[in-house]
Formats: C-alpha cells, structure tokens, sequence
C-alpha cells in the first residue's frame, strides 16, 4: 500500500478521517479537568445571581428620591440575610456584593453623599429607580446554556461551573493515554556520562521531547523506553503498548534500512501485520517523507474499560528518528489526532493558518523533489500603517538557521512551519508564504509606541527567551571579517567579544556613551535574494572599525571617541513595508543590554555566531541606523520615502552635507536622495548603495557622529562637551 507518497493535506485528512471522540466520563469539578472537553452542554438551574446585588459601596433607597437627609436603619454587608423593610424616608447603608433590602429598588452610590453622623446622611442627588442593582438573573438566566457541548474546559471555564453549581458529574470526554517508545541500537539513555558514551551511540532526545510535549498539555504518558533493533523484542513491546493506551507513537524503524522493524511489522509481519490498517507510510514532504499512520487492533487489558468487547483499537504513528523530522511530524499529524479524540471538530483539530512575508539575509534553495516545512520565527510588525478599517498588523517571518532534520536546535526559536514549494530556485525575501502556527510563543509587536510601551521597557533581571530577529548571519559574518582584515582592530560583531577591539582609551569608564550600537541595513531587491553579494554593508562596518583603530595608533591627531559595536545586520527588498518593520524592530526596542550573554548564547540555540549576536543584542535599540541603497531614481528605490515618515526629528543640515560631500566627487551625487534624523535615541542616515559613495559620505559623517551620539546618549551638561572639555566654551554658545 501507498506505493507512492501522499500529500500532507491528503494525510491530515486520513488522519481526521480515522479518528473518533474517545467515551465519555463524568467527573468531579477540579483543575484536573483543565483541558478536557464537555461532552454534553451545561444548562443553568438557576438565576445568577438569585438575589438583587448593590454594585456599589452606598446606600440602598426606596426610589425615585431626591436630594435630601434621610435616616439610616440598615447596614447591609456582602454575606447578610434581609434585615427587614425600608420606609420611604429610610436609608441602608450598603456594601458591594449586599443583597439590596427587598423594599428597596435603587443604590446611590457612597461619592454622591455626605455623612452627618451615625444615623443621617445627606443624598446629593436624584436617584432613579434601579440605580446601581445588579437584577436577579442578569448574569446568568435560569436555562441559559452556560457552556456548551465541545468546550474545552480552561480556568473562566472552570469558575462558570462553581459559579452555576457544577460540582458533580460533569461529562468530559476521556483523554487519551499516549505511549512513547524510541527504537534503535545507537540510542542510549540521556543520562549516559560521557565516559560511558559508545563510539557511536546517541543520547535519546526524540522520547523526553515527545514525552513533554504530550504532558505539557496534561495528556498521561506511558514510557515505554528505548528498544533495541531486535524484532520480537520490539513486536512485543509494541502488543503491549497497544494493549494499554489509546495512542502509541514511536521514532525511528519506519525508513528503509533492513533493521527497520517498526515497518516490517505493521506491512510484513505474519503475527501482527493482519492486526493493522495501513492509512499511509510515505508523504511528500520534507522533512518527514517515512512517517507511517495506522490503526492497530488488539485485545483489552484483564479488566479494562469495556471489558466484554474482545477488542480495542489503537492509532498508532511511526515517526522518523531524526529530532526535528520527529517533532515536525508530530505537530502535524499527532497534534490533529489528539484534538479530534477529545471531541474537536475537524476545523478546529488543524494548526492555525497564517500567511507571512519572509524576511532574511541567507538565501534559502527551494528543494527540487518536495515540498519544505520550513521551521520559522514569526513576529507580528505594526500597527506600522493603518486604512479605513483601522491599524493593519503584519506578520513577518525569519528562518531559525540550517534546517538539517538532525538539528534541533532549529525547533528551539520556531514558533512555525513555513510552507515552501517544491521547485528549483530559491525562496523569495519580501514575498508571501502560508506558515502554520506551531506553538504558544509570544508574537511580539515589534513597534512598541503602545499602551504598555512604558512597562515594556522595564528591564528583565532574567529575560524569557522568545525568538529574536537580531539573526547574525554566518554569511554576513564571514563577509565582514574578510573585509575588516586589514583593519588593526577586529571588527566587533558580539558583545562578548567587544573588549578584544575597545582600546583602553575607549572604556567605558570614559563614558557609556562612547560605546555605540551600530545597525547596518542594506536594502536591495538582488542582495536580499543572493543574485549578488552585499560588499556596502561590510565596508561600513570596516570604516567604523578602522576610525577608532587607526585614529588611536596615531600620536598625531587625537583618538577618534566613539567605539562601535554592529548588534544588527539585513539585507532587506526594496519594500517599504518591510523596510518600515525592519527600522522600528531596531529602534523601538528597550535600550538596556542583556545582563548575562554567555549564558544566553549557550543557551540559544541559534548557531553560534547567531546566538551571540542575539544574545547580546537582545531587544536593545541601536544607537546608530545606517541604511544603503534605495536612495537613487529607479522605480524601487523607496528608501528616502519610507523612512522620513519614521523620524521624530529631521535633520536636513546633516542631509545637505552627504550631499556636498559626494559633489567633491562627482555631480552626479545630486542624484541621491539622502535622509538624516533621529527616532527615539536613535540617528539613522541613508547612504547610497554603492561602496564608493558610502565611503564619500562617511567622511561627512565621521566628524558628527560624536557630536550626534553625545547629545542623544548623555544628559545636557555631562560628556566629551560639557564645560570641562575641550570644547565646551563653543558647545555653550
């Protein structure tokens, strides 16, 4: 069977197809009924509330009334039974949550009244009937459905039942009982010692990664442990799984290798084979292409459920052995099987659908004979522009790194799966893809000019690690230390590496100013997708590099100030939505370094470069945004376009003097379109794309910048500038 593979689409479907809402049980209100799902809808008995409620602290009046003094007879407290009638010219004294005294129909609440004494008050206002009464059954009416059948059951869920008196017999569906199994005689327990670790043995990560996974939705999980490449061994381990859960999942035996025993036993095996109904053993995808879906039919365990019918069905899920091919498949195909045996419809077994621009700098090939799952970061960008329907969001979308199936340290940052088709070529930055949602990560807003902007930028003692955009490529890396060889400094591309290029001179005992964050945007259609290679962005980064190195060998001329640290590269499209989230993202965020980089980036899972580079970056902003490209006259050259409507402060001055400086050149410069300014504490400038010019235009730069980072990083009178510097009498004037 299934000689050829099938479609992923064509698989979730068998899969939903063959599975069925376990049985029901009734059970006793508890949070261990967090995640179940109703089987049966909750019809209220009765009102709530059963009593008329003040919802206000005040006073409890036979209305309509009009201001006066009036006598206070009552004092009605949440908890206390009726106390007896009010007359006309009579007050209760009431608390919130009290029941209103029954001759009473209106509240007044305690603001718009003065107390005279023990016995009086004086009412401000006129009060209509019905003031500030919550009415017998306004919450809830008697026979109102107060859940309904399919539910699943969360905390709100939980105290509507305790508010409506669900306590007892509460039919949820039963959920299933999960089996885990690993095969394969390179694999040994994670808690081996190195010492102890065979010349080709393996620790087993596919069990404890399946294992948590399952129980980290409240699922039981039976471990049924590693088991060898020996097939009675596995033939009875697998009869017994099948015989006591309600799922088994296995990884590793499904491929083609001749100890492959999971498939022989499902496909070939006299004893067991005819016991199984093969729904597919081969998909068209990557990773994944083994992974096998059957339903397996065994007899009950003495004394289980149903015990009188002789047989009990079990679905069963061969996984590939390789980390990520184990987890991918698993989100795909178990996540939807357990959701259906819990009673989800079919729509509501699927991962959330999504459609993402992809952004990035290394190239990613597109594979010639399937179709890619693709492990991605996703991060919603905006509200960056708004239409008549309101702000837009945007979700945006960056591959965790190499997407070897064995690496899975790619599943680390992944918070989807990128659909990529099948086909030569390569993928396409700035283009849409569809991705489904694979986990409960944080989508953070990368524009943080929100209502909680102040309490975002609180710095973490302890940051909770959510996939980051400050992605370092290996490729720009590599490019950049090539090109800064020359320099006598190395290039600063990690925070934990910056005092190998910080002269002395340059600590920041001399000033936390002096040490500025640089991020370098190149913005091209044909950098972005690898047609040709980036050499403006690493030249940028060598010039910064090579003023403070050379200026500080130099006895001649005074040491240059600033010391420069590049924290975030891109190479972006030439697409002014993309450019917009891209320059918000690196200024927006909070601007307090991370305070334990080493243990970050161990900790990662990015590659190594990219996991020091995010680790020290973090979310902090960047003090310094230098752009190239998109600045000249073709039809796709946006840049000035887009980001001028992101600076808070222009600066034309600075502008004109790019300009002037390209003019000594050639007067061809007038073509550029520079752009100068600042957003938040961050100075952003376009340059042009071409290496030449963004030499040129450095040089009008160099002399500002320590002016431009002083004044936007330190208070007024404190710096390089205040009154005891070297030129602090011009600063003043």
């Amino acid at each position: 069977m299934n000689s050829s593979p099938i479609s992923v689409e064509e698989a979730i479907r068998r899969v939903v197809a063959a599975t069925q809402p376990l049985a029901v049980e009734r059970l006793t209100l508890s949070t261990k009924l967090l995640g179940r799902t109703l089987a049966e809808p909750l019809i209220s008995k009765a009102p709530f509330p059963h009593f008329r409620a003040s919802i206000m602290d005040g006073y409890a009046v036979c209305g309509p009334l009009q201001p006066g003094v009036y006598r206070i007879t009552q004092h009605m407290h949440a908890g206390d039974a009726s106390k007896g009638d009010l007359a006309a010219n009579e007050v209760s004294y009431i608390a919130t949550g009290a029941k209103v005294p029954d001759t009473a129909n209106a509240v007044v609440k305690i603001e718009e009244t003065r107390k005279i004494s023990e016995e009086e008050v004086e009412i401000l206002v006129a009060v209509k009937e019905g003031d500030h009464i919550r009415q017998i059954g306004s919450d809830i009416e008697f026979g109102e459905e107060v859940l309904a059948k399919g539910t699943v059951l969360g905390p709100i869920e939980l105290g509507l039942m305790a508010t409506t008196g669900f306590t007892e017999g509460i039919p949820c569906l039963r959920r299933p009982v999960i089996g885990v199994m690993s095969t394969g005689n390179e694999l040994v327990d994670p808690s081996t010692p190195d010492a102890a670790l065979g010349e080709a043995q393996v620790r087993d990560s596919n069990r404890i990664t399946l294992i948590g996974s399952f129980q980290l939705e409240h699922f039981e999980v039976i471990d049924y442990g590693i088991m060898p490449d020996e097939l009675d061994a596995i033939r009875a381990k697998l009869w017994q799984a099948c015989r006591e859960c309600d799922v088994v999942v296995t990884s590793g035996g499904v491929s083609m290798g001749n100890k492959d025993y999971i498939k022989f036993l499902l496909l070939n095996d006299d004893s067991f084979s005819p016991h199984v109904t093969l729904h597919f053993n081969k998909l068209n995808m990557k990773p994944g292409k083994p992974t096998t879906f059957a339903t397996i039919r065994s007899s009950r365990p003495a004394g289980g459920e149903a015990a009188a019918a002789a047989e009990k069905s079990t679905l069963f899920f061969g996984l590939p052995g390789n980390p990520v091919s184990c987890i991918v498949t698993k989100t795909l195909f178990v996540d939807v099987a357990l959701r259906r045996l819990q009673g989800f419809s079919a729509l509501q077994s699927l991962h959330t659908e999504v459609t993402v621009t992809l952004l990035g700098d290394k190239p990613i090939t597109l594979d010639p004979e399937r179709p890619e799952y693709h492990r991605v970061s996703i991060f919603a960008t905006g509200p960056s522009t708004s239409s008549a329907a309101g702000p837009s969001t945007k979700l945006v979308a960056y591959s965790t790194g190499n997407q070897r199936s064995s690496r899975l340290l790619s599943m680390k940052t992944a918070n989807g799966l990128l659909y990529l088709p099948q086909g030569p070529g390569k993928a396409v930055f700035g283009q849409e893809y569809r991705a489904l949602l694979i986990s409960q990560l944080p989508v953070p807003v990368l524009d943080q000019d929100s209502m909680h902007k102040l309490a975002a930028a609180v710095p973490d003692a302890v940051a909770v690690a959510t996939p980051s955009l400050a992605h370092l490529p290996r490729s720009f890396t590599d490019k950049l230390q090539a090109k800064a060889a020359a320099a006598t400094a190395t290039v600063v591309t990690t925070a934990g590496s910056s005092s190998k290029c910080c002269p002395a001179h340059l600590s920041h005992a001399d000033g936390a100013w002096k040490h500025i964050r640089v991020g370098i945007l190149t913005i091209s259609d044909r950098a972005s997708t690898g047609t040709y290679q980036d050499d403006s962005g690493p030249e940028i980064a060598k010039i910064l590099t090579q003023w403070a190195a050379t200026a500080a060998a130099s006895a001649e001329e005074k040491p240059y100030p600033l010391h420069f640290e590049v924290t975030r590269y891109a190479t972006v499209p030439d697409s002014p939505d993309v450019i917009t989230s891209t320059v918000l993202q690196w200024t927006n965020s909070s601007r307090s370094p991370p305070s334990s980089t080493a243990a970050s980036v161990a900790d990662s899972g990015l590659p190594a470069t990219d996991s020091a580079v995010s680790a020290a970056t973090g979310e902090a902003a960047v003090d310094l945004l230098l752009t190239s490209g998109g600045t000249g006259f073709g039809p796709r050259d946006f840049t000035p376009e887009t980001i001028a409507p992101l600076l808070h402060r222009p600066a034309p001055g600075i502008a004109q003097a790019l300009l002037q400086e390209g003019l000594k050149y050639t007067p061809l410069a007038v073509l550029a379109r520079p752009v100068a300014g600042t957003r938040h504490q961050t100075f952003i400038a376009t340059l042009p794309g071409s290496v030449k010019a963004v030499r040129e235009n450095l040089v009008a730069l160099k002399p500002l910048l320590p002016r431009i980072m002083e004044l936007l990083k330190t208070p007024r009178d404190e710096g390089l500038f205040s009154s005891h510097g070297v030129h602090g009498a011009a600063a003043k004037k």
